[in-house]
């Protein structure tokens, strides 16, 4: 007779799909805790695609479910959740999603119906506010494709060790520091940080003397999730009457942080048309060519790069250009090294490795000006490890509209006290 597994009790909130579909089967199979078991035992926690309890909320049952869970599944929660940078109870949620029968599983995933049915240029101006409102609303929250080296170790920004981390498979963490020549070198291993509590209801929240919540520049990790931005200023962005001009979209970030997934992501079916800047010499100027027949046909396209180009956004301008800087970022340029040297020893792309520095410190020297002569200009964190990009803010003809409550330290770096001035005004 084999021993029983060493368990303890412990308290859950279950999305309401689960929940349901779980109290069904219960009465004529058994108890839950058994059910949960069976369904976790099946799952491989490293790739279930993420259910966000708490960034775009689903619903969860009100009362919480005390279930018996062995040790060793508690641990592999554990484990996973910090890995993934999601709660132990979105860990646990996402894994039983996924364990429900294909039929019902499909049918709470039906994708929801795209709002631009077509390309930017044959948009009209309220498809294309309804557009960039879509894109305006990402929180971090969608489950990306993790990219992992063949060893299966990645890389995420740690910020209480203040640095790049590399994870290895069996979740150990070591501070790593680019070495030149295309090397990442140890520096020492870091300490797990604790894991949250599955029974855990709610999080802490900062309250002020007044009893007021308050909002703090903060960077701590399992924030990136959770809070979605915030709006303050009313403006009349009603759409204008009338043809509406063509966009120039400007995606700039420095290598590895990634730009060409939130292009293929969220941008190529209504700006199928992009230019990449290229070390090349032949190839640049093809794509100079290309530009300057885009600008005199009138065109929407996308240009990207690892800096701002001042001239193209100039020529766009003068041409009749709506012109749109979007800036994707991240807390440390060694993550973007340890991204890319993943993604090239898998076979993927080269970039220059070197460059990588210079280019993350360039670009943001630049936003300040590029506030000034954009359009809009929207700034997206993509820190966190196969979480997606998470908005940060928005500024439309100089003017901020739309800020994220917790702010990554490179976009305080360059807009700090106007960000503390804004976020004051709105607590």
């Amino acid at each position: 007779m084999s021993k029983p597994r060493p368990s303890r009790a412990v308290g859950v909130r279950l999305l309401h799909v689960v929940d349901a579909y779980l109290r069904k089967k219960q009465r004529g199979k058994g108890d839950m805790s058994k059910l949960i078991y069976e369904a976790l035992t099946r799952m491989d926690l490293s790739s279930v695609p993420l259910i966000t309890i708490h960034g775009k909320r689903q619903p969860t049952v009100a009362k919480v479910t005390q279930i018996v869970m062995p040790n060793e599944i508690r641990q592999q929660i554990e484990h996973w959740a910090e890995n993934r940078l999601c709660s132990m109870n979105e860990m646990l949620n996402s894994a039983l999603v996924a364990s429900l029968p294909n039929a019902r599983r499909d049918r709470d995933r039906k994708p929801v119906a795209l709002a631009h049915p077509t390309v930017a240029d044959k948009m009209t101006a309220a498809q294309r506010e309804l557009f960039f409102a879509q894109l305006l609303s990402l929180t971090g929250s969608d489950a990306t494709p993790s990219l992992r080296s063949r060893e299966g170790s990645y890389y995420e920004y740690d910020s209480e060790a203040g640095g790049t981390v590399e994870i290895t498979r069996d979740g150990r963490r070591f501070l790593v520091e680019f070495a030149g020549g295309g090397e990442l070198v140890r520096v020492r291993e870091v300490v797990k940080s604790p894991f949250l509590e599955v029974s855990q209801a709610t999080r802490p929240r900062a309250v002020a003397a007044s009893g007021r919540r308050t909002t703090q520049l903060s960077t701590a990790a399992e924030d990136f999730a959770k809070m979605s931005a915030i709006q303050l200023k009313k403006r009349d962005d009603s759409p204008p009457d009338g043809p509406v001009r063509p966009i120039l979209l400007l995606l700039v970030g420095a290598s590895g942080s990634g730009r060409t997934t939130f292009y293929e992501t969220h941008l190529k079916t209504v700006f199928p048309k992009i230019l990449k800047a290229s070390t090349s010499p032949l190839e640049q100027a093809e794509t100079d060519l290309e530009r300057k027949r885009l600008l005199k046909a009138g065109g929407s396209f996308v240009c990207q790069d690892v800096t701002f180009d001042l001239r193209i956004l100039r020529k766009a301008k003068s041409a009749g250009y709506e012109v749109k800087a979007v800036f994707v970022g991240t807390e440390d340029p060694t993550l973007n090294l340890g991204r890319i040297m993943i993604r090239v020893n898998n076979g993927g792309p080269f970039a220059p490795i070197s460059r990588i520095p210079q280019d993350y410190t360039d670009g943001l020297k630049q936003l300040s000006e590029m506030k000034k002569l954009a359009d809009d200009l929207i700034l997206f964190d993509n820190t966190p490890h196969a979480r997606g990009v998470r908005l940060i803010a928005h500024f439309r003809d100089r003017e901020l509209v739309k800020l994220a409550r917790v702010i990554p330290k490179w976009a305080q770096k360059e807009f700090g006290k106007e960000f503390a001035k804004w976020l004051t005004a709105s607590s």
